[in-house]
């Protein structure tokens, strides 16, 4: 998209009230002037009349006079698209956001066959700290699960979790593995989870708030909807060569970010 060429003239006609002319003279130097390298817009603009300018292209002053230069790193998608007279970001083009989901241990549970340790209230007694868990054991694979209904803006695409533990004592590492799978209205829900995806983390201190790193894409099995019910599973991987913390791992809480498709849901 290119700069208007009245807008330019009015980008111009501005700086002229303060500064001798652009592209032609040298500032004055008071409070507001431009120096060497200042930079006018970080979307684009150009100040040549011969010239057309293209996205990503920055006004710099250089050599006495503002020139249009590409920026060495180019702007974001989400900076491109911003209005060139307010920088406010355009409503279409927020809708592509990320959003965030936070399961916390407290409306989570145990799984039928092979599930976690039912949720506990546990205390850190020095401070009278609460916390709810799902405590996950060291040796046996155990797992604990969530339902959510989706954001009508959810679209459909993959998701990212983040994994909000601590351990009592130990040490080590502990691996956590994540699925999901949609139900949309009359899907039988009796059905595979999508393929899981493991993430890795290492116990630093006993009691220690650890949050591990963000986890590769999630594929959501079933047919993704929006609004439509997911039903999330988190199982300890014991058996996994990464995971060597010989004590129960309490699972306080699952981030889940997913991306929009629209401003509201």
């Amino acid at each position: 998209m290119s700069l208007p060429r009245a807008v330019i003239e009015e980008v111009k006609a501005y700086f002229a009230s303060w500064h001798n002319g652009i592209g032609n003279s040298t500032p004055h130097h008071q409070p507001g002037a431009v120096a060497a390298h200042d930079i006018l817009s970080t979307s684009h603009g150009d100040t040549d009349a011969g010239d057309t300018p293209v996205e990503g292209d920055a006004m710099v002053y250089r050599s006495a006079q503002w020139v249009a230069e590409p920026p060495a790193n180019p702007v974001t998608a989400h900076e491109a698209a911003a209005d060139p007279h307010t920088g406010y970001l355009k409503e279409s083009e927020a809708a592509a956001a990320v959003r965030t989901l936070v399961l916390s241990a407290a409306g989570g549970a145990p799984t039928t066959t092979a599930g976690c340790a039912e949720q506990a209230k546990v205390e850190l007694g020095t401070n009278d700290v609460d916390l709810w868990v799902l405590d996950h054991d060291a040796t046996t694979p155990e797992s604990s699960f969530w339902g959510v209904v989706m954001p009508d803006n959810w679209n459909a695409g993959t998701l990212v979790a983040k994994f909000y533990w601590t351990a009592a004592s130990g040490s080590g590492g502990v691996v956590w593995g994540i699925k999901a799978r949609c139900h949309r209205d009359d899907d039988a829900m009796d059905a595979a989870y999508g393929t899981e995806v493991e993430t890795a983390d290492t116990l630093l201190a006993a009691n220690d708030m650890h949050i591990t790193p963000a986890s590769s894409a999630v594929t959501v099995g079933g047919t993704p909807a929006a609004g439509a019910f997911v039903q999330i599973k988190v199982t300890r991987k014991t058996a996994h060569a990464s995971d060597t913390l010989g004590v129960d791992a309490r699972l306080i809480a699952v981030k889940i970010e997913y991306t929009t498709n629209a401003y509201s849901d």
